[in-house]
C-alpha cells in the first residue's frame, strides 16, 4: 500500500511522526518505508531538518514495533 503523507514545496515540507504513523498504524503495517528527495536529486543536499525527522521516525517505529526503512 501507498500513502502520500506530504508533499513539500521547494524550500519546506511539514509532517511529523502523527501524519507518517497514523495510516501505519491504521492499517497495522510492520514495515514503514521512509522516502526523502531534494530538489536536486542529490543525496549529499538532505538537510540537518530531514536527517532529524528520519531519526524521529526511526525512534517512533521502534515504540511502536514498526520497522523504518529509510532511502533518501
Amino acid at each position: 500500500m501507498h500513502t502520500e503523507v506530504s508533499v513539500g514545496t521547494v524550500k519546506a515540507s511539514l509532517v511529523g511522526p502523527r501524519e507518517v504513523f497514523g495510516p501505519a498504524v491504521r492499517e497495522g503495517a510492520s514495515t514503514f518505508c521512509s522516502v526523502i528527495t531534494h530538489p536536486s536529486r542529490r543525496a549529499s543536499s538532505i538537510g540537518r531538518e530531514d536527517r532529524e525527522l528520519t531519526r524521529r521516525l526511526v525512534e517512533c517505529g521502534k515504540l511502536l514495533g514498526i520497522e523504518v526503512l529509510r532511502f533518501t
